[in-house]
C-alpha cells in the first residue's frame, strides 16, 4: 500500500465506446492477469464473480498470462479481453507476465489484432518510482491499439499510493455499465439476459439458513451462523458489496502456534509456511518516503549472515523476497473486538469465493495474524 495521490485518475474522464458482437451469443469475456503479489489476480477473480452474477449464461474465464505456453493463444478472436497487470521492480512486468509482455511488445512479426476488443486496468503506485507509475499497463494499452485491436473502455489506473480498491471499484463499475448499455444482435440490452425466472430459481436454490435477514435501513445485512456468530440471534454481519466467507465453528480454544514454525526444512507437513521459509532478524525498517505519510513502502534491512552457508538462502541483488506479515497481537485484538464472530472460528476449506487470496482451514485469528497485512 504505497503513498499519496499524484496522478489519481479522474473517473469522469472515462470514455465509453460501444462494441458489437459477431454472433448471436453474448460475446465471451476473457480476464487475463499478470500479478506479482496477488492483487491483480484478486481483482481479476472479483470481476469474474461480479460478471457471473450478472450474466450467468455468458462465457467468462480467468487466466494468468503465464498459464499458456504460446503467448498468442491468450488472444482469442471474437472475445472481449480484459487485461490486468501490475508493475514489478523499477518499471518491469510481473514475473508471471514477462513472457507475454516481451512477446507483445517486442515481436516484430505480431499478427494484426483487428477485430479484437480489449480494455486494460493497470496497478501501480505514485508513491514509489513515480516515472514508472502504471507503465506496464499503459504500454500494453498503447501496443494493443497499435496492432489494430479496438479499445472498448479507457484504461483504468489503480494507485496503491492512495486507495487502489476504490480505483478498481470505479473502473469496474464503468465496465459493467458498458456491458449493460451495449446492444446484442437482437438490439436488446445485455442486462436483459438474466430473466425474472432465473432470478427466482436462484433465490429458491439458496440454503434457507444462509439468506440475509431483514435489517433496519442503513444497517449491513446479516446471515445465520450458529456456533460462529457472537450475537444472541446467532447472526453475523456480511458485506453487501464483497463475497461472504464461509465460517465453521472452532475446533480449539487457542492459536495453533505449531503451524507457524519456520525452520526451512519443510518437515512439518501441516506448516503454514512453504518449504525454504526462514526467519531473519530485521535490523532496520524505515519508510521509503521522504515526507513519511501512510504509505506501506518501507526499506527493510535483514541479517542474512547466519544463513550464508545455507543452500536454501541463495540470494542475489535484484531477487525478490516474499515477506510474510506477522501482525502485532494488539492490532489483531483491536480488529477482532470490532467483529461479531468467534475469533477461533475456522475459515472453511469448502464454499469460499474464488477471489479469496489466503489459505483456508485457518481460524479468523490466525488469518488476521499471519496472512492479512494490517499495516
Amino acid at each position: 500500500l504505497l503513498g499519496r495521490q499524484y496522478l489519481r485518475q479522474n473517473v469522469s474522464r472515462f470514455e465509453f465506446v460501444r462494441f458489437s458482437t459477431s454472433t448471436a451469443q453474448p460475446q465471451p469475456i476473457r480476464i487475463l492477469y499478470a500479478s506479482q503479489t496477488g492483487t491483480a489476480k484478486l481483482f481479476a477473480y472479483q470481476l469474474s464473480e461480479e460478471l457471473s452474477d450478472h450474466y450467468p449464461n455468458r462465457d467468462i474465464s480467468v487466466k494468468g498470462w503465464h498459464e499458456i505456453n504460446n503467448p498468442a493463444e491468450l488472444l482469442t478472436a471474437g472475445s472481449l479481453h480484459v487485461f490486468m497487470t501490475s508493475v514489478a521492480g523499477v518499471g518491469e512486468p510481473p514475473d508471471n507476465g514477462k513472457k507475454f509482455y516481451s512477446w507483445i511488445m517486442n515481436n516484430k512479426n505480431n499478427p494484426s489484432l483487428s477485430g479484437l476488443d480489449y480494455c486494460v486496468f493497470g496497478l501501480g503506485s505514485t508513491a514509489g518510482h513515480l516515472p514508472y507509475y502504471n507503465v506496464i499497463g499503459k504500454n500494453l494499452d498503447k501496443r494493443l491499439e497499435e496492432l489494430g485491436a479496438s479499445r472498448v473502455l479507457e484504461i483504468g489506473l489503480g494507485d496503491d499510493g492512495d486507495c487502489i480498491e476504490d480505483d478498481f471499484d470505479n473502473w469496474s463499475a464503468n465496465f459493467m455499465d458498458l456491458l449493460e448499455d451495449a446492444p446484442d444482435e437482437g438490439g436488446t440490452s445485455m442486462a436483459d439476459e438474466v430473466s425474472a425466472t432465473q432470478d427466482e430459481a436462484q433465490v429458491e436454490a439458496q440454503d434457507e439458513s444462509s439468506k440475509p435477514t431483514t435489517t433496519q435501513e442503513g444497517d449491513p445485512p446479516r446471515v445465520k451462523c450458529p456456533g460462529v456468530a457472537l450475537a444472541d440471534d446467532e447472526t453475523r454481519m456480511i458485506s453487501s458489496k464483497y463475497p461472504t466467507l464461509n465460517l465453521i465453528p472452532r475446533k480449539a480454544d487457542t492459536v495453533r502456534h505449531h503451524l507457524f514454525k519456520e525452520d526451512g526444512s519443510g518437515s512439518n507437513p501441516n506448516s503454514f509456511y512453504a518449504k525454504g521459509t526462514l526467519k531473519f532478524d530485521v535490523i532496520r525498517n524505515m519508510h521509503a518516503e521522504i515526507n513519511g505519510g501512510e504509505s506501506g513502502m518501507n526499506e527493510m534491512e535483514v541479517m542474512l549472515s547466519e544463513y550464508s552457508s545455507n543452500k536454501m538462502c541463495n540470494y542475489e541483488a535484484g531477487d525478490h523476497l516474499v515477506i510474510y506479515p506477522v501482525n502485532s497481537q494488539c492490532v489483531v485484538e483491536a480488529l477482532l473486538d470490532n467483529l461479531d464472530v468467534d475469533r477461533h472460528a475456522i475459515i472453511s476449506v469448502e464454499g469460499q469465493p474464488e477471489s479469496y487470496p489466503f489459505p483456508t482451514g485457518l481460524t479468523v485469528y490466525e488469518t488476521l495474524s499471519h496472512c492479512a497485512d494490517l499495516g
